[in-house]
């Protein structure tokens, strides 16, 4: 995943074409499901690395939580063969606010990690636990899992591009 700020927030992958008729599977990365809906329009990003813009024709949804979305204008096997793996995305501006103190997942990712005004790392990912969620900083080739709670986050600066954290001694060892 980049680290840089992006254009484009990344909603769904393209796993698979599915029958002749140009139906895709998707994974999708959003918990807003009227991104797939009918007449939604979406980046396709290549893996390449070309933007196509696409609108949704049709969605079917399956059990697994994967959708099948078949695009305007892409209704051949032959047309969208092209498109596996490549990832479905909208313009940032396009993604609703959270309440404060409420973060997505890709706000996150590139934020610089500061204990006691030393740098300790840069957040790459992020892990979704059963109960909390974890930063993953890395740094010099480490990886550190600091949990997303404020008892170790103790200031997420967006704006400014850092997050505070306090972790008990021995924790970066």
């Amino acid at each position: 995943m980049p680290t840089k700020k992006r254009d484009r927030v990344v909603v769904g992958k393209i796993v698979r074409i599915q029958g002749l008729k140009g139906w895709l599977k998707i994974a999708t990365f959003t918990s807003f499901p009227g991104r797939f809906a009918p007449g939604a329009v979406l980046w396709l990003e290549t893996p390449e690395g070309k933007a196509v813009e696409v609108k949704i024709e049709d969605v079917r949804s399956e059990k697994s939580g994967f959708m099948f979305v078949r695009f305007q204008n892409y209704t051949a096997r032959e047309q969208v063969e092209k498109f596996q793996g490549a990832l479905l995305s909208v313009d940032r501006k396009q993604v609703p606010p959270l309440p404060e103190g409420e973060f997505y997942h890709f706000e996150l990712i590139g934020v610089r990690v500061f204990e006691k005004n030393e740098f300790k790392g840069e957040v790459t990912d992020i892990i979704e636990g059963p109960n909390y969620d974890y930063l993953v900083v890395s740094y010099q080739g480490k990886e550190s899992f600091v949990p997303f709670i404020k008892e170790f986050v103790r200031e997420v600066n967006l704006q400014e591009n850092y997050v505070i954290v306090s972790c008990p001694e021995g924790f970066w060892e």
